[in-house]
């Protein structure tokens, strides 16, 4: 299995056991136990954190959270507690066992790559979200404007509902493709209309195709934080 295929808990888990077997090894004595006992504690939180973050991800994705503080807030504890296992009086690294070394260098790349991750779904899920709010507002605009013909209304009202549609279950790359043949009428036959209702129709598209785009990108980057490819 290489490292790529490791989930951050099968690192933290396998760091664990390292940790526990080289202090026995290279002391032949037994363990300090206020030492033994705040390794423990380390990663158990290091692993109940790596949970926390992934839920606080799935949660953001889904609206059941309104802003980023409680993702940040997770990242900096798990920080924390790995910054306590790597320096100060309780670390565990440098203290003679390569292993234990290296298995907090894999540790490090592992949540480094993992938050890199974390900021992309940030930026892409911002944008998700403002797009998905937006576009009913477009929407509005085409409608209401008195140069809109009935069938412009119909076509971006009927767009509106898909696209609606699309937040309320589990989709594919048949429904995304629906979506984008349905864009390229309209987009074909904006240049006809006056400047006013053709602005307003380009936000339409734009809304649409940001969320086309931004939403199949989020639900990536949440599969791949979440799952064992991280």
């Amino acid at each position: 299995m290489t490292f790529r295929n490791l989930t951050l808990k099968q690192i933290v888990a396998g760091l664990f056991i390292a940790a526990l077997l080289g202090f026995m090894y290279i002391n032949s004595r037994p363990i300090d136990e206020v030492r033994h006992n705040r390794v423990i504690t380390n990663l158990s939180k290091l692993d109940e954190l790596d949970s926390q973050l992934n839920e606080d991800v799935i949660k953001l994705r889904y609206g059941l959270l309104n802003n980023y503080d409680p993702l940040v807030a997770t990242l900096e504890q798990i920080k924390r507690h790995k910054r306590d296992l790597e320096e100060g009086d309780y670390a565990i690294v440098n203290r003679g066992n390569p292993e234990i070394d290296q298995a907090i260098a894999a540790f490090s790349r592992a949540l480094t790559e993992k938050e890199a991750l974390v900021d992309q779904f940030k930026s892409h899920n911002s944008l998700l979200r403002n797009s998905q709010y937006y576009l009913p507002l477009s929407v509005e605009n085409v409608i209401h404007s008195p140069l809109a013909p009935q069938s412009l209304r119909q076509s971006v009202e009927s767009l509106l509902r898909d696209v609606l549609l699309l937040r309320a279950r589990i989709v594919g790359k048949d429904d995304y493709e629906y979506i984008i043949q349905k864009l390229k009428p309209l987009m074909e036959e904006r240049g006809k209309y006056p400047a006013p209702l053709r602005a307003a129709l380009e936000k339409v598209i734009q809304n649409t195709q940001n969320i086309v785009v931004y939403r199949q990108e989020v639900d990536h980057l949440v599969l791949e934080i979440t799952s064992a490819a991280t």
